[in-house]
């Protein structure tokens, strides 16, 4: 509709503007569903976590979980929900492999 009402440029803006950022916001939001995504883009094994310690009482638990890829520990993160300790340690593991990437260390 905005194509036929605006030309080529309009709707090509309102797509850019509207769904693709949309899309981006998202896979940004979820540290773990970018982690995935990455390692799935380079035949890596899935991501694996594994909640290492629970610690505190049980009305204000905080987890510490591990986030392993081919066998390597490459991220930790601590959160009082499993699934925010689980983010935090995707996000510091896609920091790093991004980075042994950045550096060749990582083959595609």
């Amino acid at each position: 509709a905005v194509f036929l009402d605006s030309g080529y440029d309009r709707a090509r803006g309102f797509i850019e503007e509207t769904l693709l950022s949309q899309e981006k916001e998202s896979s940004l939001g979820d540290p773990k569903s970018r982690l995935q995504e990455f390692c799935q883009a380079r035949g890596l094994e899935r991501p694996k976590y594994v909640i290492e310690e629970m610690t505190g009482a049980s009305h204000a638990p905080v987890f510490r979980v591990a986030a392993t890829v081919e066998g390597s520990l490459l991220g930790r993160g601590e959160a009082p929900s499993r699934k925010n300790a689980e983010m935090a340690a995707a996000d510091m593991a896609l920091k790093a492999l991004e980075g042994e990437e950045a550096n060749g260390l990582l083959s595609e």
